[in-house]
């Protein structure tokens, strides 16, 4: 019987239908190997923030482009932030505990 190969290959954006003929593209951020890159949803945010609760608390933030919410950032420390998550955070009063 054949072994399955196996092909791993490293992309830096992924591209998802938002909508009938409309494609849309964002950059892969490290997801901690925790979080999915995007989810589709009706909510009516601009971000969502999550939050698992394991050995270590990991945080994610995603965006929302029309109905799909894609990630712009995962961490576990206040160290590891990325620039786009920092703006997002500093914009908004009522994140400004995540950098505390």
């Amino acid at each position: 019987m054949d072994n399955p190969t196996i092909d791993i290959f490293e992309c830096h954006s992924l591209r998802v239908r938002c909508s009938d003929g409309e494609l849309f593209e964002f950059p892969c951020v490290d997801n901690l190997d925790c979080f999915p890159f995007y989810f589709r949803g009706n909510i009516d945010s601009e971000i969502e923030l999550r939050v698992t609760l394991s050995e270590n608390e990991l945080y994610a933030m995603y965006k929302r482009h029309k109905n799909i919410f894609y990630l712009i950032g995962a961490w576990s420390r206040h160290e590891d932030i990325n620039d786009e998550v920092m703006k997002e955070i500093k914009s908004r009063d009522n994140l400004s505990y995540l950098i505390k």
